[in-house]
């Protein structure tokens, strides 16, 4: 019986191992803000994609986590000051979003595509990405969501 259970009791042992390590790795790698960053990164001029990104924003930054928006390709649309009236919506909600510290980044090169001036075409609080972006994105305390 002993030599049944030694097998078993070895593994039991590795699991809680493996779960501890788990854990203290997850809490050193959110160690910034204490719990992690989401980084959203938004890509469509949709109403309904937007909402839905800023909604998790919100919802995120409300639980303790820093919170990244960064909007590219058609998404620039919605920062833009002359924001098409579909998107009026979602950019009355970002810009709530922003007052409560979410931080918003904007494409300079697709604005320039999408024929809006990099920076002054903007809402006032958002930032030009660069390429620090890859560095946020790739923090071992980030998760990424994409719309």
């Amino acid at each position: 019986m002993m030599k049944t259970l030694t097998p078993f009791i070895l593994g039991m042992l590795a699991c809680a191992a493996i779960t501890l390590a788990i854990v203290v790795g997850a809490t050193a790698q959110g160690a910034g803000s204490g719990k992690g960053r989401l980084f959203i990164t938004v890509t469509t001029d949709d109403p309904w994609a937007n909402e839905m990104a800023i909604s998790y924003a919100e919802t995120t930054k409300s639980r303790g986590y820093d919170v990244t928006l960064f909007y590219q390709v058609r998404g620039v649309r919605t920062a833009a000051k002359k924001v098409p009236s579909g998107l009026a919506e979602a950019q009355q909600r970002l810009r709530k979003a922003m007052s409560r510290g979410i931080e918003v980044y904007v494409c300079g090169m697709c604005s320039t595509r999408a024929g809006i001036t990099p920076m002054s075409g903007w809402i006032e609080g958002t930032k030009p990405g660069d390429p620090g972006m890859v560095d946020k994105m790739m923090d071992l305390g980030t998760k990424v969501m994409s719309y």
